[in-house]
């Protein structure tokens, strides 16, 4: 285990690490914040239906780069993997900011995925690295704390859009990401924590193939037909690739993922509940972004620029950096599930609000200052969850287990209701009317209720349990390393 200092307080060299590693995934906010806002550029630049691609093809990486690299990072360094992960979202943000076709685009999305796995790392370094008075806090601060200054980026990529287009935003990226790799190998030191094993690399193929197939075909479904041999083709290979993954993740010692812990109720009914609950943030911006460019011809919407739409998108970051802090703070006085179950309520009105403000601009910036609070104070808590329980040599692993489950779902909430509304409410020339956007706000508001069904289900168990930490899911969890039983939450909040 690193050792930055004796003490169990914070000291300067704990807040230069901190904020490193935050500095390293604004980078990544700048990724998730460019994709719904370059979004009706993207559509009109390369005259296509399928811009959501854009979106999804960096999200779906990341979901099978999370846990590749994590385990990776085990074996052999998360400082290292960190880097490569920047080095590797660099290359990508510059493909994307020349690329000359839609799919080289998409190349270069997918190779920014990487930029997502530094959250993943962050937490891991800072859990093993920090006492266990400070580690939930700094944790939070570590996965969300990037909000604050993430809520400025869009002042800086809207003027930018605006007088250079997205490809000038993507250039400035890869200079900063560049910057970023160089930094983190100044300030971060690398963790001792590495032992033998394996790395699933057919866990990957199967899982990453497996997600976007089924994308693929939910994707086309909409716009060339259910019944298409293509799209019927693409649905059964993800189906049986996926089956695949599972019956591998199961049989072998040392999977990509251990969904062996989903045994756990508790476990399963969050991991469900986080999911469900990063794809309605992820669907939330892109509804935002497309009622925000939308004019008044259409009946609906703002007109507003990029620029102007920076402020709009610079509250939702404020709001999931508060997340990151507040709620994890609240868990030291109640638990887990109660103070997820009123992050829940707050999206959930949020969502339902979000249907009356596509005409009112304050109600419109107010909700996503809700919104991006509920996200990040679930993004932070489940993180929070899942590392009070793992083992030193595998914290980065199962932090891996969340996002990659987070990150799979806002993939298919950035392709699945998109390409509905498209297929049953198409608009003129490619954009959305206000019975797609509606559409896609139901859909939003569903999935809350759905996230708020998987939460109270996972208190129960928590309840019936008497416990609210990850408990040992099979013999052997201690040698292993997969996760270990605390007697309850004051051990390490």
């Amino acid at each position: 285990m690193l050792q930055t200092t004796h003490s169990d307080e914070w000291t300067l060299r704990r807040v230069v690490i901190v904020l490193t590693l935050i500095a390293s995934q604004v980078a990544s906010i700048a990724t998730i914040i460019l994709g719904p806002q370059s979004l009706p550029v993207i559509d009109r630049e390369f005259d296509t239906n399928q811009g959501s691609w854009f979106v999804t093809s960096e999200l779906l990486a990341s979901a099978v780069l999370c846990p590749l690299f994590a385990r990776l990072s085990d074996l052999y360094g998360k400082r290292r993997l960190a880097a490569i992960a920047l080095l590797s979202g660099g290359l990508g943000s510059l493909l994307v900011a020349v690329a000359p076709t839609f799919s080289l685009l998409l190349v270069g999305r997918a190779m920014q995925g990487t930029l997502i796995v530094c959250c993943v790392l962050g937490a891991a370094i800072v859990r093993e690295s920090f006492p266990a008075k400070i580690a939930p806090v700094a944790v939070g601060l570590a996965v969300t704390g990037a909000g604050l200054p993430g809520s400025l980026v869009p002042f800086v990529t809207g003027p930018l859009m605006d007088s250079h287009g997205y490809q000038g935003v993507f250039l400035a990226l890869a200079v900063v990401v560049a910057a970023a790799g160089v930094v983190l190998l100044l300030v971060v030191p690398e963790s001792p924590v590495a032992k033998e094993g394996s790395v699933d690399f057919v866990g990957a193929f199967l899982l990453g193939s497996a997600v976007a197939s089924l994308l693929a075909g939910v994707s086309l479904g909409a716009t060339v037909g259910w019944t298409s041999p293509l799209v019927v083709a693409l649905i059964v290979v993800g189906v049986c690739l996926g089956v695949g993954w599972i019956l591998s993740a199961t049989k072998k010692a040392d999977p990509l993922i251990d969904i062996r812990i989903l045994a756990d109720r508790r476990v399963a009914n969050r991991m469900a509940a986080g999911g469900l609950i990063a794809g309605t943030g992820t669907l939330f911006l892109i509804i935002s972004a497309l009622v925000a460019e939308s004019g008044s011809e259409r009946g609906f919407g703002f007109g507003l620029n990029a620029t102007q739409y920076a402020f709009v998108q610079c509250l939702f970051f404020f709001g999931f950096f508060v997340g990151g802090v507040v709620p994890v703070r609240a868990v030291r006085r109640y638990s887990f599930g109660i103070v997820q179950s009123i992050l829940t309520v707050v999206l959930l009105i949020s969502s339902a609000a979000l249907l009356l403000a596509v005409g009112s601009l304050p109600l419109f910036g107010a909700i996503h200052l809700s919104a991006g609070l509920a996200v990040g104070g679930f993004f932070a808590t489940m993180i929070n969850f899942l590392l009070s329980g793992a083992a030193p040599d595998r914290q980065a692993s199962t932090a891996a287990l969340y996002m990659t489950v987070a990150t799979m779902m806002q993939s298919v909430f950035a392709t699945v209701p998109i390409s509905l509304a498209n297929g049953l409410f198409p608009g003129v020339e490619g954009s959305f009317g206000l019975d797609g956007i509606r559409f896609m706000s139901v859909f939003a508001i569903v999935t809350v209720l759905a996230a708020g069904l998987c939460t109270a289900a996972a208190r129960r168990a928590t309840i019936r349990d008497a416990v609210d930490p990850l408990k040992q899911v099979h013999s052997g969890a201690d040698s292993e390393g997969i996760v270990l039983l605390r007697d309850s939450p004051a051990d390490y909040l």
